[in-house]
């Protein structure tokens, strides 16, 4: 074997083992962390983040304020619900802390999230090539038009639901 052979071999190893490496679907454990507590317009409020180390891009689709057994819906604080907004999908969300519903015992809560992933590459590659078989009759665009189209779609895949740690501090009523 040449020389030339022995590179070509170990060179084509090492692109298809990086790109293996960097391709192959990774198990992203989320969770939902507290960031910080703070006040706003004289109400309490508690900070939120969607974190894991997944690059995949994730919806919020359910939020619940666990107050013992029961669920609500939260009281937002700015700049509001992220819920189904792409944009805010690792950033920090505010919810106004229920005030204590006893004057002996504290309130204690914390916060359920239901989070929808979009599907690994593999799932995603064949979802996007028959997306892709289905537009080539009937759009009249540039080929790379169509890959840019259909790699920003967001394309669901599992569903999880994540609970933060109890949030126990109790707040002073003004």
């Amino acid at each position: 074997m040449s020389r030339r052979n022995i590179l070509f071999v170990v060179t084509s190893l090492f692109l298809i083992g990086g790109t293996v490496f960097f391709v192959w679907p990774r198990e992203a454990s989320l969770r939902l962390q507290v960031v910080r507590l703070t006040k706003e317009n004289g109400q309490q409020v508690v900070f939120f983040k969607v974190e894991g180390h997944g690059q995949r891009r994730i919806i919020i689709t359910d939020v619940q304020q666990i107050i013992g057994d029961t669920g609500q819906v939260p009281m937002w604080a700015s700049p509001g619900p992220p819920l189904g907004d792409l944009s805010t999908r690792r950033k920090e969300f505010g919810v106004i802390a229920p005030r204590d519903t006893s004057l002996w015992k504290p309130s204690v809560w914390k916060l359920r999230v239901s989070v929808v992933e979009e599907q690994d590459i593999f799932e995603r590659l064949k979802t996007m090539r028959a997306g892709w078989l289905g537009l080539g009759a009937r759009l009249d665009k540039s080929t790379l038009g169509k890959a840019r189209g259909l790699w920003n779609i967001f394309l669901p895949g599992s569903e999880q639901s994540l609970e933060s740690a109890f949030i126990t501090k109790a707040f002073s009523e003004p």
